[in-house]
């Protein structure tokens, strides 16, 4: 079906997906409708005039229709939780308008052409930009994020340098940031990722707090040849393994056996080193942190000691001198 469609006035929930749709009348639905679904149509920003007028709407999906810039005007509809438009024509930067979208918790703005500064709500909580030309972002006073998926944009190292800081993170994916090239090495400072994507960057190592994630279950640092690493078990793991470990085209100087579910395929196995004992002490975040505190106390001790000893010395020959004296 194709060009308008009038809407009848008893509908809450409305999907037209997959038409040739180009405008709407939705007048009778102004105060009811809660959930529209329209992908894969013609609208592009003429729609939105109807759109604002539906002050009960909380989620809007308009992906792969003919939008060629953002929608701000939405911040009219105050209880709007959730939009999606992925697949349109959007270009350009986001404004600081995007930020009065105050309830949004999900945006889906994949495979557009977008770029600059991402900026991202204070309460969004699931973000997906895939495919775009962004190069930093902006978090302002966002706490919640759980869900990034930054794939294939233009992000350098300051993206990683500044995620570490939204602890309530739980998934990252990267891959396809080819000017991203090293994981700061407080990324244990994440500790409710469970999944990270680092796939097809250019990073060249691989910091060992990484093995202080805890909840890890998908860990993927496959397609980076300029990249050699062992790869051990995560001591603090909340589980046995990690579920899936992509290592494609990736060197792997030695593995240790049972780090990830995968590699009870023994075939698979077989295809890296085993990781030596001296390996995995060298590497190991924890051993190492207590053969650090170890040194640090024999260090302790053995100034407390030298300190004792010059004191008791010196003590010693101030009494002999006054007795020397007073003979």
């Amino acid at each position: 079906m194709e060009g308008k469609i009038y809407i009848m006035n008893s509908l809450n929930y409305l999907i037209i997906t997959g038409n040739k749709f180009n405008s709407i009348y939705v007048q009778s639905l102004y105060n009811r409708l809660e959930y529209f679904e329209a992908d894969s149509n013609k609208f592009n920003e003429d729609i939105v005039d109807q759109l604002i007028n539906l002050t009960k709407l909380k989620i809007l999906k308009l992906s792969n229709n003919e939008f060629t810039k953002f929608p701000y005007e939405l911040k009219e509809l105050k209880r709007l939780e959730k939009l999606y438009l992925s697949d349109n024509k959007l270009t350009g930067t986001l404004s600081n308008d995007i930020l009065n979208l105050e309830k949004l918790s999900t945006l889906a703005l994949w495979n557009n052409e977008l770029e600059g500064e991402l900026k991202i709500p204070n309460n969004l909580i699931e973000l997906d930009i895939d495919n775009n030309y962004f190069t930093s972002y902006s978090l302002y006073n966002n706490t919640k994020l759980i869900y990034l998926s930054a794939s294939n944009n233009q992000f350098d190292d300051d993206l990683l340098e500044n995620i570490v800081d939204i602890v309530s993170l739980e998934y990252l994916y990267v891959n396809y940031n080819y000017k991203i090239t090293k994981i700061p090495s407080n990324i244990n400072n994440l500790t409710n990722l469970k999944e990270i994507s680092l796939a097809n960057t250019s990073i060249k190592k691989i910091p060992n707090s990484i093995f202080l994630l805890s909840n890890l279950s998908y860990f993927d640092i496959s397609n980076n040849p300029q990249l050699s690493v062992k790869i051990i078990k995560f001591p603090n793991l909340a589980t046995e393994y990690i579920n899936s470990c992509k290592f494609t085209n990736t060197n792997i100087l030695c593995y240790q056996g049972g780090t990830c579910k995968d590699d009870f395929n023994i075939n698979k196995r077989s295809m890296y080193q085993e990781c030596s004992q001296n390996d995995i002490k060298e590497i190991n975040p924890i051993t190492n942190n207590n053969n650090n505190s170890t040194q640090t106390e024999n260090d302790e001790s053995s100034c407390i000691s030298r300190v004792s000893f010059t004191i008791v010395y010196y003590t010693i020959i101030s009494i002999t001198l006054l007795y020397t004296t007073y003979i």
